[in-house]
């Protein structure tokens, strides 16, 4: 992975204004969805029982899996265009792990500058929230990042699955993927009680963004609250399963 990650690096670099500009919008994209929260809770003050400290906890968590995943996990979000252009094909032939090659077949190194800004609002929430950290709630807490990360690093998995089927990528995808991330920005506990348990039991965000936060912040005593995020190695495991399956009956994009 490292050489992968070293000759996208230097590609990206080749126009360095470009990547300056960018890194800089990425930027003002994160800001301005923190600006939105911020001026959420300027109006009303508290959201559910939920205050604006707690509410950037969730949203940090919940981001640094998304933004990582979405870094990480580039080749499987846009997996349909290597399928259109029959450059899948020639990953098969190579003697090469098939996962590792669709990892490095592209990084946006852009999106470092995201990693970074989210990072800082991750620290500052922890900070502010004034946890008292014990040895179990600093497990919990990471356990939730990497858990995360993986919900929606599988969710890329599953829509790579699918464009073998259907060639072109579904934006329903999309929905699942960028439209997940918007709601869990905000603690799950906010919302309808089938909507939470869709989020729980289907797409397993809560998991991560809630339950836990729960029993960080002291607002529950619950422990199993403090491993929710391990249910997230069902949507794993189910992810790697459905595009090993849907591998075995492609045949070809035709190009």
């Amino acid at each position: 992975m490292k050489k992968y990650f070293m000759m996208h690096l230097k590609t990206s670099l080749e126009y360095k204004v470009s990547f300056i500009l960018t890194l800089i919008a990425q930027l003002i994209n994160i800001f301005a969805s923190i600006f939105v929260i911020f001026s959420l809770f300027n109006k009303f003050g508290i959201l559910k029982d939920f205050s604006l400290n707690e509410c950037l906890l969730a949203l940090s968590i919940v981001d640094l899996g998304y933004y990582y995943a979405e870094f990480i996990f580039r080749g499987f979000d846009s997996f349909a265009r290597q399928i259109v252009k029959g450059s899948f094909d020639i990953l098969l032939i190579r003697p090469e792990n098939i996962y590792l090659q669709i990892l490095g077949s592209e990084m946006e190194i852009t999106k470092i500058s995201r990693l970074v800004a989210t990072l800082g609002v991750f620290i500052y929430a922890v900070i502010i929230n004034n946890i008292n950290f014990t040895f179990i709630k600093i497990i919990t807490l990471i356990i939730a990042i990497l858990g995360s990360l993986f919900t929606f690093a599988s969710l890329m998995v599953i829509g790579a699955g699918i464009c073998f089927y259907t060639i072109e990528g579904l934006e329903i995808v999309n929905i699942f993927t960028c439209g997940s991330r918007e709601l869990g920005e905000y603690p799950m506990g906010i919302y309808d009680k089938k909507l939470k348990r869709i989020f729980t039991f289907i797409i397993p965000l809560a998991c991560v963004n809630y339950y836990p936060i729960l029993y960080i912040l002291g607002r529950s005593d619950n422990i199993l609250f403090a491993f929710m995020p391990l249910f997230t190695i069902v949507i794993i495991i189910f992810s790697i399963l459905f595009f090993n399956h849907s591998l075995k009956h492609y045949q070809s994009s035709g190009s």
